[in-house]
């Protein structure tokens, strides 16, 4: 009885191929040898959420591959078999709605539920309400889509808001309607231009009106997130002069306060004179001759005399003038009215 069962359990390994092999084919052909029984349920593997315009395999575990599956699912979406197994498919969504994606052969069958959504298309969330300053003259508004990027499709969107349109303009291929594209990045640019005169906030409101895709369903106008709003501040950096008119009775050391609108993120160099009056060339002594310099984030420096006691006679005038700025930063500039003081000095 050993030999015989031996011998039984030989032809069954030679049946599976070579016997040195013959575990391993068996475990390679496992999905072969599985027989559904009557009534069986299929699972049916795949991803139940999906996009529209995506195409994604679905296919049943532990699969016969010799046997009939028949497929289907409703309108709205297309099924093709794979050629050598029909136990694997592939779909196409065409439709922004649930579909029951079904299968069964002559003894088994299962279904599954897929929910398809259009891709929405809205602004960048982090961008909401973003302020940005003249002086970054290109700004880059970032679009989002929901689902990823599945091909081309046009944006056409509208701008408002409190900032005069003389400002800015869109950059030259960002018009509306905008194309996105494999080929482009997800943004809308536009150049805004500094104003000297302006001293309020302003802002740009940006609204999505309409997407037009390829496949139509594809990609849809987000009913939220779909406006914009960037506020713009003058960021010019006036320079100016306290231009009191200062009395000096004595001796002494006197500072001059010059100031910066703004803080600004790099060294600010300006240049100033003084002109004394008739009998008092030898009164000023200044800490920097001739360039008074702001570091970044300083807003504030001084100009600093010593006022000589030979420098006394009475009713003689000193002069400090701003005499323009030795930094390559067109965001700075002197106020023409509040560049120039007088030190009057008469002695009591």
């Amino acid at each position: 009885m050993k030999s015989l069962k031996n011998n039984l359990l030989f032809r069954s390994l030679a049946f599976c191929g070579v016997v040195a092999f013959a575990m391993t084919a068996c475990e390679e052909e496992d999905g072969n040898v599985i027989d559904y029984k009557p009534g069986q349920h299929l699972n049916v593997s795949g991803p139940s959420s999906v996009y529209v315009g995506d195409k994604e395999q679905y296919y049943i575990l532990n699969n016969r591959k010799e046997l009939d599956h028949i497929w289907a699912i409703d309108n709205g979406a297309k099924i093709t078999e794979d050629s050598e197994n029909d136990a694997y498919v592939y779909v196409d969504f065409f439709e922004p709605t649930d579909h029951a994606l079904t299968v069964s052969t002559s003894s088994a069958s299962g279904d599954m539920s897929v929910k398809v959504s259009s891709r929405e298309v809205h602004f960048d969330v982090d961008s909401t309400l973003r302020s940005e300053t003249v002086k970054n003259d290109t700004v880059t508004i970032p679009l989002a889509i929901d689902g990823g990027f599945n091909g081309d499709f046009d944006v056409t969107y509208s701008l408002s808001g409190s900032m005069d349109a003389s400002r800015y303009d869109v950059l030259a291929g960002y018009e509306s309607p905008y194309t996105i594209s494999t080929d482009s990045t997800n943004h809308i640019k536009l150049v805004v231009y500094p104003d000297v005169a302006v001293t309020d906030t302003l802002d740009i409101v940006l609204t999505i009106d309409a997407v037009n895709p390829v496949l139509t369903h594809e990609y849809i106008k987000s009913d939220t997130l779909q406006s914009i709003v960037y506020s713009f501040v003058d960021d010019l950096k006036i320079v100016t002069l306290d231009t009191a008119t200062m009395d000096i009775t004595e001796a002494g050391v006197y500072s001059i306060p010059v100031t910066i609108s703004k803080e600004s993120s790099e060294t600010i160099s300006v240049a100033y004179s003084i002109t004394p009056g008739v009998g008092v060339s030898d009164a000023t002594v200044t800490t920097t001759p001739g360039v008074l310099t702001f570091e970044a984030g300083i807003t504030e420096r001084n100009i600093t005399l010593s006022i000589n006691d030979n420098a006394l006679d009475p009713k003689q005038t000193i002069t400090v003038s701003l005499d323009g700025l030795t930094t390559a930063d067109d965001e700075v500039s002197i106020n023409n009215e509040l560049d120039s003081k007088e030190l009057i000095i008469d002695e009591e």
